[in-house]
């Protein structure tokens, strides 16, 4: 589906809301904790997280750049 909304002119597609969220899940899958950006300022969308030495790496597929989260 991902594939078909992107092929269609960029005027047809729909419009996402911008609110960023990144969750750390156990591995049971209960939420252990959460990270939101309700107003999509900072991280409109987390489509990718990657932990390296206590930071936090978030990307996305409309993301121009790579976020970056220091973890306390």
């Amino acid at each position: 589906m991902k594939k078909f909304i992107y092929a269609l002119p960029e005027f047809m597609q729909p419009k996402q809301d911008e609110y960023g969220i990144v969750l750390h899940v156990s591995e049971n899958g209960k939420i252990i904790s959460s990270l939101c950006d309700t107003t999509g300022e900072v991280i409109p969308e987390a489509g990718a997280v990657k932990e390296n030495n206590g930071v936090l790496y978030i990307g996305g597929d409309i993301l121009p750049y790579i976020g970056r989260y220091v973890v306390e």
